[in-house]
């Protein structure tokens, strides 16, 4: 250990896992559950069932296995703090003034439809009927995404050592027809007056009814998961920017720079605060491998974003 740092370790908080201040602080009211959401948490399945009800040792073993067999290919990429400004600009001129235009909200909008345009090129090539590759794609196909938020805010926990999870998923189909097409400043635009309808909702009265819901139907919480994985373009979307990891050095200084583990489900998009966080964030990406390789040909991607790893 580093001299000095045993001093700071000791002057730090002592955290608690304890879920009763998530349940202290939830309101009166609540806000009911939409259509979507609900259905895929309360839509029993056997498998589901038993995935819950067996040990968390075995769950994590059947999960692992499962992600293992998907062979997704991660990739770390960087979202530059003068992109996203000069994103911001130019978006400003097509979104309302209401729609309040972050980091968040912009790279939803942007990995969404680059995920979409990987998944529509690899299908294509692969598709044996021209008629069906030419034929347009029916208004009613369409994304199914998990768009997890933090909820600490909005529980009033910011302030608190608890350090449980309370992070609150919200699904949400998006209509593949308005995706497949080249990014451009418009798409991104009209992508992010549709999801910040769907960030804005997210409250108080709307976590407490969530937790309701998990907590009559204790095994519901593998149901999503359970969705997503015999769908292969369902995608998960963490909202909120992961806390600074810098900030844990264990007592060894700063690190140099920190990463997700490997390996991680194929569609799955976590936010991260880079090495310098005043600079952005990075975004790691990981999809399946040739999904990945459309992601890392598409222009409008790779002029936005740069590839760390």
């Amino acid at each position: 250990m580093v001299d000095g740092k045993e001093d700071d370790i000791n002057k730090l908080p002592t955290y608690t896992f304890d879920r009763s201040q998530a349940f202290a602080t939830l309101p009166e009211a609540r806000i009911p559950i939409d259509k979507v959401t609900r259905r895929i948490f309360t839509k029993a399945g056997v498998l589901s069932e038993w995935l819950a009800w067996i040990s968390p040792k075995l769950r994590g073993r059947i999960q692992s296995k499962i992600v293992k067999r998907q062979k997704a290919q991660p990739h770390l990429f960087h979202f530059s703090q003068k992109t996203f400004e000069l994103l911001k600009t130019e978006l400003k001129e097509h979104v309302p003034e209401s729609c309040n235009i972050t980091i968040s909200h912009i790279l939803l909008a942007l990995v969404t439809e680059t995920l979409v345009q990987a998944h529509a090129a690899v299908a294509s090539r692969k598709s044996k009927n021209f008629l069906k590759y030419i034929k347009p794609r029916a208004k009613k196909d369409t994304l199914p995404m998990g768009i997890i938020f933090q909820t600490r805010e909005q529980l009033k926990l910011a302030s608190t050592e608890y350090i449980g999870n309370v992070l609150m998923p919200k699904i949400v189909l998006k209509p593949l027809c308005e995706m497949e097409s080249s990014t451009t400043i418009e798409s991104l635009a009209k992508g992010i007056i549709g999801f910040s309808k769907t960030v804005s909702a997210i409250s108080a009265p709307l976590v407490a009814s969530y937790m309701d819901m998990i907590g009559s139907r204790p095994s519901s919480f593998t149901r999503p998961a359970m969705n997503f994985s015999f769908h292969k373009t369902a995608m998960t979307f963490v909202y909120d920017v992961m806390p600074d990891m810098y900030v844990a050095d264990f007592g060894y200084g700063r690190p140099v720079w920190v990463s997700p583990i490997e390996p991680f489900r194929a569609n799955a998009v976590l936010l991260l605060t880079g090495s310098n966080p005043n600079d952005g964030v990075d975004i790691f990406l990981s999809t399946f491998s040739e999904a990945m390789d459309e992601i890392l040909k598409n222009e409008s991607w790779m002029s936005i974003v740069s590839k760390i790893y």
